[in-house]
């Protein structure tokens, strides 16, 4: 009589499927952003106005000219 030839069987996977993926962690909230810091300065005061330039005084007028000669002198005929 033949004995049939028993092949060895694979062996079994001990690790079985994963579990299912945990809930996804949101993380804790960042803090607020402080205060500004610093203050606004105040707006600096602008340079004082420079005092302008003084007007010239005006050129004397020049003197008149010499008066002209003395016209003929006519005298009515009678």
């Amino acid at each position: 009589m033949r004995l049939p030839l028993t092949l060895p069987g694979c062996p079994g996977d001990p690790r079985g499927p994963g579990g299912p993926l945990g809930p996804i962690d949101p993380g804790n909230p960042g803090s607020g952003g402080g205060p500004s810091a610093g203050r606004t300065t105040p707006s600096l005061p602008g340079a004082p106005l420079r005092p302008g330039i003084p007007s010239r005084p005006s050129a004397p007028s020049s003197p008149g000219g010499p008066g002209g000669p003395t016209g003929p002198c006519w005298q009515v005929q009678p």
